[in-house]
This record gives structure tokens, C-alpha cells and sequence, in this order.
């Protein structure tokens, strides 16, 4: 058991489930509360063109209206099932 979660009584931080927005440029974010769940500007991204092709493919994005499960640095998308024990809704921007 980590330090933090003995500290905790031995309870893991929860996922905080977002709603994924629209890309909005270069950055994605919860209609929720505005969380980014992605954002790639300032940074360089190299996508290759296949022959034949004149423009790249879209950056990679969640699916607008998703619920997407953030802890740290790993997500992932919750589908057709209600919230986990270890998982909680994030809360609306006041």
C-alpha cells in the first residue's frame, strides 16, 4: 500500500468521471466543469499522409459526450454501466 492511501485509511483516490466536449482547436474539455482532457497545442505533432491523401487525419479525440474516467495520467471511457465504487461524477463549474 502506497503512503498516500495508508494516510487515507487505505482508501484509493476515485476516478473522476468527465463529459467530453467538442475539440475546440487544439484541446478538448468536460462540459461539465471544464476540466481538459486533452490538449495538444504548444506542441509539435507529427501525422503522416498516406499517398493520395491532401490533408491529415483528425488529432485523437474523445467521442463528444463520452464519460471519460480520469486518475492521474490514465482515462478511459465508461460505457452502458453505472459508476463503480471507486468512481464519482465531476462537479459542475460555479
Amino acid at each position: 500500500m502506497s503512503p498516500i492511501h495508508a494516510a487515507r485509511g487505505g482508501r484509493p483516490d476515485p476516478f473522476i468521471v468527465h463529459l467530453a466536449g467538442p475539440m475546440v482547436g487544439a484541446r478538448q474539455a468536460c462540459t461539465r466543469c471544464g476540466h481538459v482532457l486533452i490538449d495538444y497545442s504548444g506542441q509539435e505533432v507529427a501525422v503522416a499522409l498516406q499517398p493520395g491523401e491532401t490533408s491529415p487525419a483528425p488529432l485523437g479525440s474523445w467521442a463528444e459526450g463520452a464519460q471519460v474516467a480520469v486518475l492521474g495520467g490514465m482515462s478511459f471511457v465508461i460505457e452502458g454501466r453505472g459508476l463503480d465504487e471507486d468512481e464519482q461524477e465531476c462537479r459542475p463549474a460555479s
